[in-house]
Formats: C-alpha cells, structure tokens, sequence
C-alpha cells in the first residue's frame, strides 16, 4: 500500500513539473488528477479485499522478523555481523527494486509522452497550422473574390452596353419611324410650307422697307436736305415739303405723308419759327445773334420755360433733347437735318399716339382740318384750337401749297422711298465705279451696328442711285441697304451697267466660284490687265478701273468699314498686288 501511495505521490509531483514546465490548461491538470485519485482508489480497494488471513500472514511474518532480529542481539557479536551482512545485501536488493521500479515510471511516462505529445507544442502547432491554413484560404477566397469581381465587373459592362445598344437602336427606330409620320401627315407640309411663306414674305418686307425707304438714306430711314444754310425762306420751306413727303413714319404706318399733311406741318412750322427757320430762338428769325449759341450755351439754360428753339419750337426737356441728340450725331441744334431728324424720333415715338387720337393720320383730310390738328396735338400752344390760333397757322399752310403746287420737289432733299434722284450713267462700267468711289479714302471710312443700312452715311451719293438701278434692272440685293461691303460694289458695277446681270450679290467666294465656273469669265494675268478686270484674293474682291489722276487704281469698298474709294495696284508676275493683298484677276469675255 505504501509502494502504491508512494507511486502514486511520484506520479503526481512529476505532472506537476510537468504542468508548470509545460503550461498544461486547469481542465487537463483537472482530468489527470482525476485518474490518478480513481487509481489510488482502485489499489485501496484491492488492499481492502486481501484475505484477513493473508493479512495477518504478513504481519506475523513481519513479527518473526523482529523476534529473530532480537535472538540475533542476544547472540553475540559473531551474529550481528552476519545479520548486518544480511541486512545490507537486503537493502541494497531494496534500492535496485525502487531503482527498477524508478526506471519502470521513467519509461512508462516517457511512452505516454510519445503516445500524447506535450499539448502546448501541440496547440502551438496547431495554431501554426491553422494559421497558415487561415492565410491559405483567405488568400484563396481574396483571388477568388477579385477574380469574381473581375467576372461580375465584365458581366455588368457588357449588359450596360447591351442595354445602350438596345435603347439606342429602340430610339433610332423611333425617330425612323416617326420621321417617315411626319413625312406622310399632310398638316407637317402645311406647316412647312406656311413658315417658308411667311419667311419670304418676311425678307421681302425687310428688303423692300430698305429699299424702299433707307438705300439713299441714313440707317434711320431720314434723308438729308440738300440746300445751301442760306438759302431763301420759300426755298428751305419747300425743302422741308420735300423731305416730309419722302420720308416714312409710323404714324402713318411706315408711308411718307401726303402734301395735304406736309402742308398743314409747315403751316404751322411758318407761324412757331418765322418761315421755317432751324435758328429761331424765341421766334426771333435773327440770323446774326442766335447762330453763335452752341449746344453747351442751350444747355446751360436746363429745362426752364419760356426759352423754344427750332423749326417747331422745342421748349424745355424737349429742347435739351434735341440739343442731346444733335451732339449724338456730331452736328449742332440748329442743323435743319439734324432738327428733322429730332422730329422723325419724336414722331415714331412718344408724339405718335397724340397725332393718332386727333386723327392726323387718317387720309382726305383737309388743308385746314390738318394744320389744326397738328397745331392741337403736336404744338400745343395756349390758344390751340381756338380760331385766333388756329387761323394764322391755316393762312400759311394754304398760301404756301397754292406757290409751291406748281413747283417740283427736284433734289431739294434725298428722297427715301427709292426713287432715283436725277440720273446716273450707267452705260459705262468703269467710269460708273470711278464716280462711285472717294478718292480720297478718309471719307469712305465709317462703322455700321448691322448689316441693315450699313454704308449710307459715308458713301456717295453716285453709289446709292447706283444701287437702285441695278436692283430695279435684275434682283433685288437681300441686304439692299447693304453699302459698305466689297461684294455689293463689284456686283452694283456690273449689275447696274447690264454687263453682267447674273453676277452674284455676294460674298466674295461666291462671286470667285461663279467666275471660275462661267464660261462667260477666264482668268487673267496682271500683266495683260484691262480696264473692269475683277481682282480676287480669299475674303477680298476688287474692281480694276485703269489710271485715274495718274495712277493705276482699283475701286473697291470693305466689310462694314468703308463704301467704295480708290487706291493704287501694281503687279507681282501673274497677280494683283491691290489693297495691302496678291489678287488674282478675272475677266468677262462674252
């Protein structure tokens, strides 16, 4: 029992070490200690179910022992040796048995290390193991992913472009389909054709209302008095009938007046400014006095009353309007153009609706009944209306038609309705373009805000009738207020003169195309250039008029920069060298 006790003491204290060296877990120290109890109990229970007999054998045996050990004393010193001798061979058999029974442990617990190796090399292992399989498959799984995503990736952009290509197509069969709809539903041509319609009509108002009002006229549809600032009262006076009765207004939708209107207008032009006259201050007529005041001088006076200057006497803001806007035009109050000017703005204005409530507009009126409705509406003086106001006004609006209905408007004023004013020639090209072009450059120089009447202010007067004549010989110019462009002078020249009524309005490319194409025109050297020669370079067409005051000249305008002038040309081989360019030139044959 003791041998089993102590066995199992040894046994205990080397899982001990074991645990301590080895960091074995509470619940595997639990288990072990557990066995090792079960097998203490085990070898209490075999103790235990000896034979008493058995038992007691023992101790008797273990008694006799004793008794022989004490005979042994009492025997003598010869008997003790021999028991000593006994008791070491006994002891040392003792020690080799516990040594064996040592060596047995050892190997027991050696061969329980082999079968169960120590656990925390093994967790270690384990977790290494686990670790790497971890790794592994999570490196595994992250290429699987990406490759997935990748696939998905692919798969997502090919339906993506699947599906454009499918709702593109769907919409290109749409449109198709609803193309061909519109094409075969009648009401679509309808519409067409009502927009072309009211296009047309549109741009042939447009070009009609230029030609008619403004080809000769300035931007704003006004022309320009042409008489000497100190011409005869009878004579400014029937100037003034002439520009009115030329000249277009709203109030009587876009036409001139009548003479009837004109004559009631200057009835009372006579009574407010003694005849007429554009320098009138106060109704004074002095010619000596007031001509000296300046723009600034009236303007210095303000807005006070009581101080009326002008043809109609404007009077207060109405006459620092005027001064405003003859210094807008460069030119001072008492200019006659300038102050009728003044008076088509008011007229198309702010004055418009009064004439239309008296009914100015309305026609077969009376000498009379329009003198009184100018004099109400427009005038407006303190007595208006009344037949002490009325009456002077009637006087001179009557004397003045029954002198001035024998006479004939002439070129008193440029007429604004497209009529052609005296005569130009046209039977000779060349000598059409040199009368139509400046000399000097400086004054064919000007600026245009469009297209519209852009030219009229800074060319002569020869290339404006020229204009007319040649649209009312072929076509009408699209932009007939067109002027200062190199284009429309070329083709003005030619068409004018019949020389060639096809030769297109514009632009410069056209013009070289139609050249190069015609068999009408070749191309020519500037060697063998003649008179009338038409010089092309990219964006640039010219007109070759030979020598003029002793120098081989050309005429020709720019884009709205310059009306027609004259400048010098010499020649480089084959080409042109004309308006800082190399031209090439053509020339009509036939």
């Amino acid at each position: 029992m003791k041998n089993n006790e102590l066995e199992i003491e040894i046994k205990r204290t080397r899982k001990k070490r074991q645990h301590n060296n080895d960091d074995y877990n509470n619940e595997d120290l639990e288990n072990e200690e557990a066995e090792e109890n079960s097998d203490s109990e085990e070898n209490l229970e075999e103790d235990s179910e000896k034979d008493p007999e058995e038992k007691d054998s023992e101790d008797s045996e273990e008694d006799g022992d004793s008794e022989e050990d004490g005979d042994s004393e009492e025997d003598g010193d010869s008997e003790e040796d021999g028991d000593s001798e006994e008791d070491e061979d006994s002891e040392e058999k003792d020690s080799e048995d516990s040594n064996d029974k040592k060596d047995s442990d050892d190997d027991k617990f050696k061969k329980r290390e082999r079968i169960s190796p120590n656990k925390k090399d093994d967790d270690k292992g384990k977790d290494n193991k686990d670790n790497k399989d971890n790794k592994e498959s999570k490196d595994n799984k992250d290429s699987g992913d990406s490759e997935e995503d990748s696939i998905k990736d692919k798969a997502n952009k090919i339906q993506q472009a699947a599906t454009a290509a499918t709702n593109f197509a769907k919409s290109a069969s749409d449109m198709i389909i609803n193309f061909i709809s519109l094409l075969v539903n009648p009401i679509f041509w309808i519409v067409v054709i009502v927009a072309i319609l009211a296009f047309v009509l549109l741009a042939t108002a447009e070009t009609v209302g230029q030609n008619t009002y403004n080809i000769t006229c300035d931007s704003s549809g006004v022309g320009t008095i042409n008489i000497d600032s100190n011409a005869d009262d009878f004579t400014r006076q029937s100037a003034i009938a002439s520009w009115l009765t030329s000249t277009p207004f709203d109030v009587t939708g876009g036409q001139p007046f009548s003479q009837e209107q004109a004559f009631g207008i200057l009835g009372n032009m006579m009574q407010e400014s003694y005849g007429g006259n554009p320098k009138a201050i106060y109704g004074d007529s002095s010619t000596t006095e007031w001509e000296t005041l300046s723009n600034e001088d009236i303007l210095a006076w303000g807005p006070d009353r009581g101080k009326a200057i002008g043809i109609v006497q404007w009077n207060q803001e109405r006459r620092e309007n005027l001064v405003n806007f003859a210094i807008s035009e460069g030119k001072e109050w008492h200019d006659l153009t300038t102050q009728l000017k003044f008076l088509k703005k008011e007229l198309d204005g702010d004055e418009k609706q009064n004439l239309l409530d008296g009914g100015f507009n309305e026609p077969n009126k009376s000498i009379e009944e329009y003198t009184k409705i100018w004099n109400i509406k427009f005038e407006r003086p303190g007595d208006a209306g009344t037949e002490e106001g009325d009456r002077p006004r009637i006087e001179y609006a009557l004397a003045f038609a029954q002198e001035y209905s024998g006479g004939s408007m002439g070129n008193l004023s440029t007429n604004c309705m497209g009529g052609i004013n005296g005569s130009i020639d046209t039977s000779n090209l060349v000598q059409l373009a040199i009368s139509s072009a400046w000399a000097d450059r400086n004054n064919a120089l000007g600026s245009c805000s469009g297209l519209n009447n852009c030219g009229q202010s800074f060319s002569k007067e020869e290339y404006k009738q020229a204009k007319l004549a040649a649209e009312a010989a072929t076509t009408k110019d699209p932009f007939s207020g067109l002027l200062a462009s190199c284009d429309r002078f070329v083709a003005t020249m030619y068409r004018a003169t019949g020389q060639d009524p096809n030769f297109p309005w514009g632009d410069s490319g056209m013009q070289r195309n139609y050249m190069v194409n015609s068999s009408d025109w070749e191309q020519v050297s500037c060697q063998n250039r003649i008179p009338g020669d038409v010089l092309w370079r990219e964006g640039h067409v010219m007109l070759y008029v030979g020598e003029v005051n002793g120098r081989d000249s050309i005429a020709s305008a720019s884009y709205m920069e310059r009306a027609g002038s004259l400048s010098g040309i010499s020649c480089q081989g084959d080409n042109f060298i004309a308006d800082g360019g190399s031209a090439i030139g053509f020339r009509k044959v036939r």
